[in-house]
């Protein structure tokens, strides 16, 4: 189910889709109601389910690192004004004056925060995406939740476009001048007010960030609610996150990284996350153990499967990882930690096994670019 035929004359209703994400132990309970906002039905009834089943994988995705519960309102709409999709909430809340400005957080984040809807009976979130990248540029995959089937080559994957708008309505969004680094008023952004701009290039200054990437977070230069730049920009080794503004390559997925739920964190969505934590259970044991054991010597999405040091590939150092988390479990607030054990004979022989497969593996990105 990789290309999607055009439109036929044929009219119907514009339905909704309530779909329930609940989770276990304290993570996000959020409820996606997806609706079309296209009374000349440019998306028919092939497209459509595809586009609901897409978005409502990337916010269950992104449930999985969130924390509080929302009742969360995504309307779809086909626009020739946009080139491609562009996302983000329609709403932002009062969080608080710095002395200098007014901050507000996005809509979306808020309800997520608080529980309380900053706009009522309204959409929360506004997906606009260009027909012609529907109909004849995205992939969409046949399980985009498991989001093992091959990409196609020529097309970019349609899953990750959700995942990447879902971003932006949850906090990679403001009101800074992406040139100038000026505001339009007294106001701005949680995620504006952790972005420094030195006369030159935009960076995510962040404590959370910063600790992570080891350094302020390169933003896109013209395009500051994204990271990366092509050099000579500093931050060209973000070009394959999921928030980069730059380019998807055709034939590849993009995956939420650590770094982008830092940089939300920074801008106060409540977000958690637990490397060791292969299961997604919020709790790090044996279970992970498991399933590192299984995908040892595997090439992963990156930051999926047993893949704890986010390189795209299982092995030794996942390990290591699974070990630092192991008795870590989330309980709403904090986490507790356990005494940590020692990889077993069997591990360790299996790391032995595969090493050359460790060093002889890599991923292969298309170098075709969508814009």
């Amino acid at each position: 189910m990789q290309r999607i035929a055009r439109p036929s004359a044929a009219l119907f209703a514009s339905a909704a889709i309530l779909v329930g994400l609940f989770h276990a132990e304290a993570r996000a309970a959020i409820n996606y109601s997806i609706t079309f906002d296209d009374p000349e039905n440019v998306f028919d009834a092939t497209v459509r389910p595809l586009l609901e089943s897409h978005a409502v994988a990337a916010g269950q995705r992104w449930a999985k690192y969130l924390v509080g519960d929302a009742n969360i309102e995504v309307a779809i709409r086909p626009s020739t004004a946009v080139q491609f999709a562009e996302g983000g909430s329609v709403s932002s809340s009062f969080v608080r004056n710095n002395g200098a400005f007014d901050v507000f957080e996005q809509g979306m984040s808020a309800e997520l925060r608080t529980g309380v809807d900053p706009n009522g009976a309204d959409f929360d979130v506004l997906i606009e995406m260009n027909p012609n990248y529907v109909y004849d540029e995205l992939w969409f995959d046949p399980d985009p939740v498991a989001r093992t089937a091959v990409v196609d080559v020529n097309r970019t994957d349609a899953m990750s476009t959700f995942l990447h708008e879902f971003g932006h309505a949850l906090g990679f969004s403001g009101w800074i001048n992406a040139n100038t680094g000026t505001f339009p008023g007294n106001y701005q952004s949680t995620y504006d007010e952790r972005i420094n701009f030195d006369g030159q290039n935009f960076f995510a200054t962040g404590p959370a960030a910063t600790a992570l990437y080891g350094a302020p977070v390169p933003l896109t230069f013209g395009n500051v609610a994204h990271v990366a730049n092509f050099s000579p920009r500093p931050g060209e080794d973000l070009i394959l996150d999921v928030m980069n503004g730059l380019v998807f390559y055709r034939g590849s997925r993009y995956e939420i990284s650590p770094l982008d739920l830092a940089i939300l964190n920074d801008a106060g969505v409540p977000t958690f996350y637990l490397a060791g934590d292969y299961n997604d259970d919020r709790s790090v044991d044996g279970a992970d153990f498991l399933i590192w054991q299984q995908q040892f010597g595997t090439a992963v999405l990156k930051n999926t499967a047993a893949d704890g040091n986010n390189n795209g590939f299982v092995d030794a150092a996942d390990l290591a990882v699974w070990q630092a988390d192991f008795g870590e479990h989330f309980s709403g607030s904090v986490a507790a930690t356990s005494p940590i054990p020692e990889p077993t004979a069997f591990a360790l022989l299996i790391i032995s096994a595969a090493a050359m497969a460790t060093l002889v593996r890599n991923c292969v990105y298309s170098q075709r670019q969508r814009r």
